[in-house]
């Protein structure tokens, strides 16, 4: 792998956890 296919990699994988927490945030605080 390339240095520009991991650091593309870390940021959507940043990215999909930080979406999956908000979601999480959001289904918690709403029950």
């Amino acid at each position: 792998m390339t240095g520009v296919a991991w650091i593309f990699m870390s940021v959507a994988f940043v990215v999909i956890l930080g979406t999956a927490g908000l979601a999480l945030k959001k289904i918690v605080g709403n029950q």
